[in-house]
């Protein structure tokens, strides 16, 4: 989706994904998954959220923390998809034959946010499929 004019975000946004940055070093990847989706299922679910609107948070939050990494990337992707009442996969994939590491959460066939235009050079390792609260 490109470059985004940064906007306003609400301020626990940037904590949270200076946490999931760091969280890396105290959890298992499936376990901060399914803490973040508790997270964000537990929020009421808001008018419908366009998924330009889902990258242009990221982006901000990005920009605002002055970090860009995959791994928070995606946590986050996957708690502003579940609180929009959007279903979503979360992947794990690697660059064959090198040892690199991609992760990235797509919602209905798109990735909302993703400035690595090569992630589908990536292999699936992990998928999990989250679902939003149930209406």
């Amino acid at each position: 989706l490109g470059r985004f004019e940064t906007r306003p975000v609400p301020r626990r946004l940037p904590t949270f994904y200076r946490l999931l940055h760091h969280s890396r070093r105290v959890a298992p990847f499936a376990v901060m998954a399914r803490l973040v989706a508790a997270a964000g299922r537990r929020g009421a679910v808001r008018d419908p959220v366009d998924l330009t609107d889902i990258a242009r948070t990221i982006n901000a939050v990005e920009q605002g923390t002055g970090l860009a990494d995959c791994y928070p990337r995606a946590l986050l992707t996957l708690y502003l998809c579940l609180r929009s009442g959007r279903a979503c996969h979360l992947t794990i994939g690697s660059l064959a034959p090198t040892r690199m590491m991609h992760a990235w959460c797509s919602t209905e066939g798109q990735l909302p946010y993703e400035p690595m235009p090569e992630h589908y050079m990536y292999r699936p390792m992990l998928v999990l499929r989250f679902e939003p609260r149930p209406a």
